[in-house]
């Protein structure tokens, strides 16, 4: 949880709604105003930099 505090708040709300919300990206897009495509994006984006962090930090990652 803490490296997700460490998020910009639209990335901390990408990963809020698909995780814990369970919202499809399509939905995702609609609330930020951008495509399905970009939402998906995002979230990869920031999946990448958590792992980077994590392996920084020494935390395993427990990804879907």
């Amino acid at each position: 949880m803490r490296l997700i505090r460490k998020l910009r708040e639209r990335e901390k709300l990408v990963i809020m709604l698909y995780y814990f919300e369970r919202l499809p990206f399509r939905v995702i897009g609609e609330i930020l105003g951008v495509t399905e495509s970009r939402a998906w994006q995002i979230h990869n984006e920031v999946i990448q930099r958590l792992k980077i962090e994590a392996k920084r930090e020494k935390i395993e990652y427990m990804g879907p």
